[in-house]
This record gives structure tokens, C-alpha cells and sequence, in this order.
């Protein structure tokens, strides 16, 4: 019943004009002469006046619905980057593996505790992994909040998933400190580890590349950057694999176990559909 008034209500404006010039069409039949033309074409206004202002309505909201779309399209995009830059730092912990696809993703989120722990504890991790300034990617996340049109395109459930990931990304950085890890073998030393200054003059100072020199020629491929903690470490110490130790691996299962969740929490809020777009990583 309420449904109907209100539709009643909104349609009102147009079916009134709409009556009267039924009417006034109804009462030209009953007159003659100019007095006969002047009702039909009063009549004709009524009909014509309210059909248009109608169509322009339904224009002007589907325009307005297209461009909120846009902006909530806009919103989520950005979450998904940041979303996809952090699933690839913890790639670098367990598998060593980037995201490239949705199949990748999906196949990450599925993977049980004992396979999880075991990728973890086969994986030999650079150390230049380990000294990630967790805090900036946490930052990043935290900005979205802070962004006004992305705020407000969020929806109550998509702003607080988003504090549970930035908590969850902290317990990451805590599981996998340093001191759960020890040196394994020499350095690598067909990796190189440069400030992204020397190659980009507008990059942050705590920025950095790793390299991978190619053959025997003094040529090198970017195969990943990160931003690191402030500290005297050298090239070479950055460059040393690395391997966990049992408690270390427990940890580190369980804090990525709870970020899996969560993101995919956020995936199926976004009809099962993360937007991969690896130009903005960082």
C-alpha cells in the first residue's frame, strides 16, 4: 500500500495535466468553431507539456545513475590496486610468485593452512623482501579512507573491511620480522639493489629496485621495487636469501590466512570481479 501512494505521489505532477487535458479534449466535442480548436489545442499542451518534462527526467537520471556508477567503478579500482600491490608483497614471502591473472588470485585465496605454511617454508626469501616498510602500503589504504569522494562511495561494510585489512597488514609485518628468519648461502650475486633516485629523480628516498643482470653484458632487468626500511644494510646483506624458522612459519600462516579472508570478503561484495592492473604497482 505505501508502495502504491508513493509511486501515486510521484506521478501525480504528470497524470494531473494529463486529466485536465483529457477533460478539456472531452469538452471540445461538445463546442464548435474557434472555441472547439482552442479547447484542442489547450488539450494538446496539457498532454504534450508533462511527456516531455517526464522524458527529460528519465534522461537527466539515468545520466546522474551513469555517473555515480563511474565514481563507485572509480572507488573500488583504487582498492583494488592497493588490494593486488599487497597479495604480491606476500607472494614475495611464500611462493616468490606475482599476481598476473584473476585464476592466480583465486588460486592463492584457496590454499589450505599446511599448504600455505609449507610454501613458506620452502620458499628462500631475499632479505631485501623482509625489510619492507610495511607501514607505506598500510598508508596508501588509509588514504582511500581519507579521500572524500572515495569515502563516500564506499558503503558502511567496504569502509570497515578496510580497517580489518589495514589491521591484518600489520600482522603481517609483525609475523614476518626479522628475527624469525637466518641467512642462507652466499649473496646472489647476479641481483643489485639501487635507490630508484638514481634512475627516477621524483621517487621517494626510501625507494628501491632490484635488479637482475642479464648474461655477461652490463644490462639489467627491474624485476621488482619496494619501499624499504631506513638502515645501513649493504648490498650484499640485501641480496642474501633467506629461510623461516618453524614459529616464524606458524605466524606468518595464520596472519595471511586472516588477510586472505578478508580480501576475499571484498571480492565477493564485487560480484566475485578484482581489477588487476599491474602499470600502478608499486
Amino acid at each position: 500500500m505505501k508502495t502504491f501512494v508513493s509511486k501515486l505521489i510521484f506521478y501525480l505532477p504528470y497524470l494531473v495535466p494529463l486529466a485536465v487535458g483529457l477533460f478539456i479534449l472531452l469538452l471540445s466535442l461538445f463546442t464548435e468553431g474557434r472555441i472547439s480548436d482552442l479547447l484542442v489545442n489547450l488539450s494538446a499542451g496539457l498532454f504534450t507539456v508533462p511527456l516531455v518534462i517526464f522524458t527529460y527526467e528519465k534522461i537527466k537520471d539515468s545520466m546522474i545513475l551513469k555517473r555515480n556508477k563511474s565514481v563507485i567503478d572509480y572507488s573500488i579500482m583504487n582498492v583494488d590496486r592497493e588490494i593486488i600491490t599487497i597479495l604480491n608483497k606476500i607472494q614475495d614471502l611464500t611462493t616468490g610468485k606475482h599476481i598476473i591473472n584473476s585464476q592466480s588470485i583465486k588460486k592463492f585465496l584457496e590454499v589450505t593452512p599446511t599448504q600455505l605454511e609449507r610454501l613458506i617454508k620452502d620458499n628462500r626469501v631475499m632479505r631485501f623482501y623482509l625489510e619492507i616498510e610495511w607501514e607505506v602500503y598500510e598508508k596508501k589504504i588509509s588514504s582511500l579512507l581519507s579521500d572524500q569522494l572515495i569515502y563516500t562511495n564506499l558503503n558502511l561494510e567496504e569502509r570497515n573491511l578496510l580497517i580489518q585489512i589495514i589491521a591484518a597488514v600489520r600482522h603481517i609485518e609483525k609475523s614476518s620480522a626479522r628475527r624469525f628468519y637466518m641467512p642462507e648461502g652466499s649473496p646472489v650475486r647476479k641481483f643489485e639493489v639501487v635507490k630508484s633516485k638514481t634512475i627516477d629523480s621524483n621517487a621517494q628516498p626510501n625507494h628501491y629496485v632490484l635488479l637482475k643482470k642479464i648474461g655477461n653484458l652490463v644490462n639489467y632487468q627491474v624485476i621488482t621495487a619496494n619501499y624499504l626500511k631506513k638502515s645501513t644494510l649493504k648490498n650484499d646483506e640485501l641480496i642474501t636469501l633467506m629461510r623461516i624458522n618453524n614459529e616464524g612459519a606458524a605466524r606468518l600462516t595464520n596472519s595471511i590466512l586472516i588477510f586472505n579472508k578478508l580480501i576475499q570478503v571484498w571480492i565477493d561484495l564485487h560480484d566475485g570481479e578484482i581489477l588487476i592492473d599491474d602499470r600502478n604497482f608499486k
